[in-house]
């Protein structure tokens, strides 16, 4: 008979790789690695890219190189189409939203504070972003900016707990005020994450909570996705959420090193990557979003890089896939 101490161990590993493969037997989702972002034709690479978002209407990706403070616009392949840099205009870029008309906003820092301004599809600058009606700036403190289909802006007040919609002439629309379930307490000591608009819905990562909160365009509170934790479908630390063309909804946690998959119901459906910096591994990323064609699309400021990696579905029981053997 084996030892005791033997048998507990034997024991233990049983069920780890039960876990395990229970695990793998929930995963539907998976991705392999593409390539890494460079900038060609730039005489810079990136520095701590921060924020990545993608413009559905022209196929192209925008990149807040905040090292570099600049924005970096990337076609399809990665390559460099051109860049805005106004360091009179704005010094460290926070985040960038595209219109269907091509303008492209701005929102960034500089000593005086933070604005939003307006540049042209050829990079030129035209004006600040008007902000008629709506709160006070001064009262305000815009984090994120996003922007829908009709041109409807969205800008994500960490200071008020609330989004601000405005349309594309700066009038004010409507306000959202966020974590109607929490005490007033427990709403001001909220983090927020990459605001992100898909699909009539509005999706806010709440970082200490665990959870993404998604909203009707209403500010209706739909569902809460994910719950607190580090176990298979847990969030740790949830920083960024996309869509994928088949309404998957895939959420960055940036403590984990990883993006975990839901469906449209919120169900754990597979994870990818984890800690490392091989391909298709993350390290504390920042930011993600899925494109048109489902490549997904991940910046982080360790290594100053942006991957791309593709989405797939794996049939059945098939296990998500490694991305790299070596991390």
């Amino acid at each position: 008979m084996l030892p005791k101490t033997l048998r507990i161990a034997n024991i233990t590993i049983a069920l780890l790789c039960a876990a395990a493969l229970a695990q793998s037997n929930h995963a539907r989702i998976s991705a392999s690695y593409l390539f890494d972002v460079k900038v060609l034709g730039s005489e810079q690479g990136l520095l701590r890219p921060q924020q990545v978002r993608y413009d559905a209407s022209h196929r192209e990706y925008y990149v807040a190189d905040t090292g570099n403070d600049r924005i970096v616009i990337l076609d399809e392949n990665g390559l460099n189409v051109f860049e805005l840099r106004a360091n009179d205009i704005f010094h460290v870029p926070i985040d960038v939203a595209a219109l269907s008309d091509g303008k492209i906003l701005v929102l960034g820092s500089m000593p005086t504070g933070k604005s939003i301004q307006v540049f042209d599809y050829n990079g030129d600058y035209l004006y600040p972003f008007p902000l008629h009606g709506g709160p006070d700036p001064v009262e305000t403190d815009i984090i994120s900016i996003a922007a829908d289909s009709a041109d409807l802006i969205y800008l994500l007040d960490d200071r008020g707990q609330r989004i601000l919609t405005y349309d594309a002439n700066g009038k004010f629309c409507s306000q959202i005020s966020l974590f109607g379930d929490l005490t007033e307490k427990d709403r001001g000591e909220q983090v927020l994450g990459n605001l992100s608009v898909s699909h009539d819905m509005i999706y806010i990562p709440a970082p200490m909570i665990g959870s993404v909160y998604c909203y009707r365009m209403d500010g209706t509170l739909v569902r809460m996705i994910g719950q607190k934790g580090g176990a298979y479908g847990e969030l740790s630390f949830p920083i960024a959420i996309s869509e994928d063309s088949k309404g998957n909804m895939l959420v960055l946690d940036k403590h984990r090193h990883s993006i975990v998959a839901y469906d449209s119901q919120g169900k754990p459906i597979g994870e990818i990557g984890g800690k490392g910096t091989g391909s298709g591994w993350f390290y504390h990323p920042m930011s993600m979003v899925i494109d048109s064609r489902d490549r997904i699309w991940v910046a982080q400021i360790f290594q100053n890089r942006i991957q791309v990696l593709q989405l797939s579905e794996p049939n059945g029981s098939e296990i998500t896939e490694q991305l790299s053997s070596s991390k």
